[in-house]
This record gives structure tokens, sequence and C-alpha cells, in this order.
């Protein structure tokens, strides 16, 4: 499951040709979920202007992407999903339990020199 606001976030700043193709691989091997009025009950549940207010200081995220990762959240919580990957720690506490944070793993470097000379 991908949210439709971590999709538009991928796709904003690609031509049009690219938005398309990506969007239809995309669309093919994962369901888009849509931000619906259930997800939005449950953004306006989870927003903690506290947590909204400590996150802005805390990092370089700006409001808007703040916003966003609530939506982003409560989306995925909205269609049942387990867990959320995330590489912000704000997403923990905005999440407030209500759905598992999880670290993104890293990608194993790649692995030079395979076949070096005189090994």
């Amino acid at each position: 499951m991908i949210p439709s606001i971590v999709l538009a976030e991928f796709l904003t700043g690609q031509d049009p040709v690219s938005q398309r193709s990506v969007k239809e691989i995309i669309g093919k091997a994962f369901f888009i979920a849509p931000f619906d009025a259930k997800a939005a009950v449950i953004a306006a549940e989870l927003f903690d202007k506290q947590e909204f207010d400590a996150a802005k200081q805390e990092s370089e995220v700006g409001r808007q992407c703040l916003k966003a990762d609530y939506k982003i959240l409560a989306t995925a919580i909205a269609h049942g999903a387990s867990a959320i990957y995330a590489n912000d720690q704000h997403f923990i506490k905005f999440a407030d339990g209500k759905i598992v944070v999880r670290d993104i793993p890293l990608m194993p470097r790649a692995q030079k020199e395979l076949f070096k000379e005189g090994s």
C-alpha cells in the first residue's frame, strides 16, 4: 500500500510523461490508498498541536510537510496497514501508538570490484 499523498510527493517535479509512466508502474504493483473521509477523521484525531510545534522546531521539515505526514499516517491506518516506514522521528510521536513506525532499511552498498585482477 502506498498512501496517495506519498505518490503525489514522489511525482511532484517530474515531467508529465514520467508522471504517467511511474503512476502506471506503481499502480500495477501497489494499492494506492486514498486520503478519504475516514482518513480525514483519523488525521484530525492524531493531530496534536504540541507535537506538531515541537517537530517544527526540532527539524528542518516545513509546516506543510508535517501536515502531510499526519495525512500519510492516517491514510495508512484507515486502510489497515500494520506498519509504516519512515526515517523521520516525528512519525513515531505523530502515530501515537496507533500504527507501528519502522525505519526505512538501508540499501546494501554496491559491491565494488567483484572480480579484481589478480584475485
